[in-house]
């Protein structure tokens, strides 16, 4: 999620949604470039807070979680089996 609340942020004029909504509200290239490049920022940056709210409010996903009981796990049997 993050990710993409990021990788949005450098969408540019070769998006679609950039030619949408200048057609569609009328809009110079030059006003459209402003409005879509501020807005971009805005709601990347608005998804990452979230994502890092998340993430502290949540802690970390549970692939992450289940990978690091996993390891633990492996550690233990080769204890077991070196004995």
């Amino acid at each position: 999620m993050a990710t993409a609340a990021g990788g949005t942020i450098l969408s540019h004029v070769n998006d679609a949604g950039f030619w949408c909504v200048k057609e569609y509200l009328g809009m110079s290239v030059p006003d459209t470039l402003r409005s879509w490049t501020l807005m971009k920022i805005f709601t990347s940056l608005l998804g990452f807070g979230t994502m890092l709210l998340a993430f502290t409010w949540m802690g970390p996903a549970p692939a992450q979680r289940i990978s690091a009981s996993r390891s633990s796990a492996i550690r233990a049997s080769k204890r077991t089996w070196m004995i």
